[in-house]
């Protein structure tokens, strides 16, 4: 009688839980390139899985998995988290940033001052300087080889100066007051004009 029972009201199974293998090695990322870990690549790939779904359950909403969602979490986390030097560490060991993005940015940012007031000042001192130069001189200096070819970052070069007629009429529309002929100056102020002046 109690087998018949025991069949009949068998003992729940217990589902034992799958132990989680302990990290051997903590992520670190190689000290000359920022984008690899100092691991496998399968490993470094299977923990970058982890890294999204964790992730995912906190950025993402309800409806499913958003890329766009995940990455702006990681990266308002990393940007309020990481201190200068390590950003910069990542910044500069990376191809990416450094290859890409950055001189994209720095690129826009030369665009912008070339056609600034500050660069017209620029050019108006090359023009300036140790005495007025003529419109070709100007023009080689700013067409420099030498110049052109200077790149202080991949693919960027050196602003360049004010192109010389964009300058000069800068320079002209400048205000300076009335200007008066010398010998008409005289005049007006009744004074003897002096020949030659």
């Amino acid at each position: 009688m109690a087998e018949e029972l025991e069949n009949i009201n068998p003992q729940p199974q217990i589902a034992k839980k799958k132990k989680i293998s302990p990290i051997s090695k903590k992520s670190k990322v190689l000290p000359a390139n920022s984008h690899r870990l100092t691991i496998g690549t399968a490993q470094q790939a299977r923990r970058k899985l982890k890294t999204i779904e964790a992730v995912t359950n906190i950025h993402s909403s309800s409806n499913g998995f958003d890329r766009t969602a995940v990455i702006d979490g990681l990266w308002s986390t990393a940007i309020t988290d990481v201190n200068q030097k390590q950003m910069t560490n990542y910044l500069t060991t990376s191809k990416l940033c450094m290859e890409k993005c950055l001189p994209s940015i720095v690129k826009n940012n030369i665009k912008a001052f070339e056609g600034s007031k500050e660069n017209i000042l620029r050019s108006a001192g090359a023009l300036y300087q140790g005495g007025p130069i003529s419109k070709r001189k100007y023009q080689e200096l700013r067409n420099n080889d030498s110049q052109q070819v200077f790149n202080f970052m991949t693919n960027i070069q050196v602003p360049r100066i004010v192109p010389y007629n964009n300058l000069i009429k800068c320079i002209i529309s400048i205000y300076l007051g009335k200007v008066s002929n010398l010998t008409d100056l005289a005049v007006s102020l009744d004074v003897p004009k002096v020949n030659g002046v």
